[in-house]
């Protein structure tokens, strides 16, 4: 009978070391989730800004991966929105107008300054 009770407990004592641990990891998925929309979000918006603070017909790129069924990235008003999961975040402000030419954001992006617009597209 002691033998079973000792069982009993150290499988309790596993379990609730489980419970603890799946719950960790979830956490520690949802706070990688909001950092990366954010990062992704931040890293649009300073490149939009910075191309804006240049001279006419400069052409910057970067590399953006963010592209996949859970995740979008939006461009309206004066920020960068950016989804994913059930997560979002908008991005610092930005200054400049944006013509948005770009269906998925997914490798090599170009910024370039036309007349004071800022255009985001595939190819320079």
């Amino acid at each position: 009978m002691e033998f079973i009770i000792t069982i009993m407990f150290v499988l309790g004592v596993f379990a609730f070391g489980v419970f603890l641990f799946e719950n960790g990891t979830f956490t520690n998925q949802a706070a990688f989730q909001r950092w990366n929309a954010q990062s992704v979000a931040d890293k649009i918006a300073r490149n939009i800004n910075s191309v804006y603070l240049a001279d006419n017909n400069l052409v910057f790129y970067d590399y953006i991966y963010w592209d996949a069924s859970t995740q979008s990235v939006f461009v309206s008003g004066k920020s960068v929105q950016t989804y994913y999961s059930d997560y979002y975040f908008y991005s610092s402000p930005i200054n400049a107008e944006v013509q948005w030419n770009i269906t998925d954001v997914n490798g090599l992006i170009y910024f370039k300054k036309q007349n004071n617009v800022v255009v985001v597209s595939y190819e320079p």
